[in-house]
């Protein structure tokens, strides 16, 4: 066994420990930063790290719901294009007894459709980084525009309560006969 080990191999031997030991390992975050004081890592690039990898996972998670969003999208693509083009297709047999013009239309959405579970299954390059943005753009105006529809909604639901009970108090009030 050698006396030092570098960093990968440090890893990979704590990686295969903590599988042999059947179940999961959680350490709190002080015992996380007992090792890394042991290895001489300051407080500060701990702090760095885990933000770091913080990032990484929001990141990794972002592009996970991304991607089954796109296979969702391709799903409900593929359903649409069946559905039409049996249409095309039976309409075109039951109008002239053979398939002539509808061909065109199935050729065509199947490629289109083709194009993109293409684009779905690319799951790199600049224009997955750029599809990603504008998903992750639409995701941030949806949350905000949800956001704002719910404090909407809570200022709307407080006047409506307090017009309610003044409006009731003002009834009990009123008891001058008619």
């Amino acid at each position: 066994m050698p006396e030092t080990y570098n960093e990968e191999a440090i890893q990979q031997i704590l990686k295969l420990a903590m599988s042999r030991q059947g179940q999961a390992v959680d350490i709190t975050r002080s015992q996380l930063r007992d090792i890394a004081d042991e290895l001489g890592i300051s407080d500060n690039n701990l702090v760095a790290a885990e933000q770091d990898w913080d990032i990484q996972c929001q990141e990794q998670a972002d592009r996970l719901a991304f991607d089954a969003y796109r296979h969702l999208h391709l799903q409900q693509g593929i359903v649409w294009c069946l559905v039409i083009n049996t249409a095309l297709v039976t309409t075109n047999i039951v109008t002239s007894h053979a398939v002539s013009w509808s061909v065109y239309p199935v050729l065509l959405w199947s490629c289109v459709l083709l194009l993109q579970a293409w684009r779905t299954y690319q799951c790199e390059g600049e224009e997955y980084d750029r599809a990603l943005r504008r998903w992750k753009l639409g995701q941030q105006i949806g949350a905000s525009f949800k956001a704002v529809v719910s404090q909407l909604n809570k200022v709307l639901a407080q006047s409506s309560d307090q017009c309610n009970s003044q409006c009731k108090t003002g009834h009990k009030n009123d008891t001058s006969p008619v």
